[in-house]
């Protein structure tokens, strides 16, 4: 009796200790999928307040250590929105971790709300060219604009993480729900591109974003910024008259030269600037072809023909083939202006014209470039900028003689 005892017992022992052998992460957070209010970037989502989940299983069955672990991490996300006031049982596991100070201190509805008035900051909150406003001036339309998302739980990772749970719709992005925390934005308009003989004065709006609770900072001072049009007081945004398709590098080139002032037509640009002839053809992968080369030297010439080049105004190609956008994001923040990027594999010209980043999480998962895709000012993610090359465009290097490459991008001197 004693044997079969024992022999049971060590069979417990060992099949327990196979059940949770490995352990596996998902990775979850809160979301706001943005709606009224919010104009153009309605429907488009941002993340904040990340943290980790893991859950064990046994070896030959990963994906069950994944689920496990975003059940773990949803249920957390899930009861704090419910009782925000503290960070609930749910989320004290051991097997949940980095979980944001600011989301133990705060909640998460504070949390989504500085994120959303903020991001309403960005894109809404330039001052008056008369000066800069007064704070209750300045959060005025955050507070009757009626801004709104719905939020989500997210989880995502490897097979086995991703699932959404809604946990309020239309939930109302006011800065009279703070209760703890005390968030504050002070913008600066400056001049961008300062020359002695150019006239024209380009400029950029920052926002230096703050939040303290109990007169401590909660989280590091961060900022973000956007280029301004000739008003100084909106976003620069795409040209959307001339919408004809003559070659996205041309229409990149058409609406970067509206942040000098330079209102060309996309005929005009075409007359100055050539379409490649990759392998002989003036079409590549479907698009009318400009290479980095002819990009640079097409710019060269328009302002040479507008006497801009006597001005001290110049283009210069560069390329960064590692991280590319914390270059894009600093030249966006405190360089000359916005930056052309070669973007899609290698196939497609774009213009990023500011850089956005949420204010609880400096994951670059969840940063954002406002963006002039031909003729839309849209939003585009972090990653879309790597600026790497996929394997046809990667085949074709060395027949385009050395003027395409992956990590190019076209900006000021």
């Amino acid at each position: 009796m004693k044997l079969i005892q024992f022999t049971l017992i060590l069979a417990l022992t060992m099949t327990s200790g196979a059940a949770y052998s490995i352990t596996r992460t998902c990775y979850v957070h809160y979301e706001l999928e943005l709606g009224n209010g919010y104009g153009w970037l309605t429907g488009k989502k941002i993340g904040t307040a990340n943290f980790q989940a893991k859950g064990g299983c046994g070896k030959g069955v990963p994906n069950r250590c994944r689920r496990r672990a975003r059940d773990l991490g949803l249920k957390c996300l899930v009861a704090h929105w419910k009782s925000p006031a503290k960070l609930p049982a749910e989320c004290r596991s051991k097997n949940i971790s980095k979980i944001p100070k600011a989301l133990s201190i705060l909640g998460p509805k504070e949390i989504v709300t500085i994120e959303g008035a903020d991001l309403g900051h960005f894109v809404y909150g330039a001052p008056r060219p008369s000066g800069r406003l007064a704070d209750s001036q300045r959060l005025h339309f955050v507070t009757n604009k009626r801004f709104a998302a719905n939020i989500w739980a997210v989880s995502t990772g490897n097979t086995g993480c991703a699932k959404r749970v809604r946990l309020q719709e239309n939930y109302r992005i006011s800065l009279r729900n703070l209760r703890k925390a005390n968030y504050s934005v002070s913008f600066k308009r400056e001049v961008s591109l300062n020359l002695p003989k150019f006239r024209w004065r380009p400029k950029r709006l920052t926002q230096t974003r703050t939040v303290t609770y109990r007169g401590k900072k909660i989280v590091p001072v961060t900022k973000t910024g956007v280029f301004l049009d000739r008003s100084g007081t909106h976003y620069l945004k795409a040209e959307d008259q001339d919408t004809k398709y003559l070659g996205c590098g041309r229409k990149a080139a058409h609406n970067f030269l509206r942040y000098l002032g330079v209102d060309v037509s996309q005929a005009y640009i075409s007359g100055h600037m050539k379409l490649n002839s990759i392998l002989g053809r003036k079409k590549w992968f479907g698009n009318l072809a400009v290479v980095p080369k002819q990009l640079e030297l097409g710019l060269k010439r328009i302002l040479k023909a507008k006497g801009l080049d006597k001005k001290g105004v110049g283009i210069r190609r560069y390329r960064q083939v590692t991280n590319p956008q914390l270059y894009i994001e600093k030249e966006l923040l405190q360089g000359d202006g916005p930056v052309i990027a070669l973007v899609r594999n290698g196939v497609h010209w774009v213009v990023a014209t500011g850089a956005w980043s949420p204010v609880f999480t400096r994951s670059t998962r969840f940063r954002r470039f406002m963006t002039h895709d031909n003729s839309r000012t849209t939003w585009r993610a972090w990653n879309k900028y790597n600026l790497k090359f996929g394997v046809a465009q990667t085949a074709a290097i060395p027949a385009a003689g050395g003027v395409y490459k992956p990590g190019t991008m076209i900006l000021m001197k």
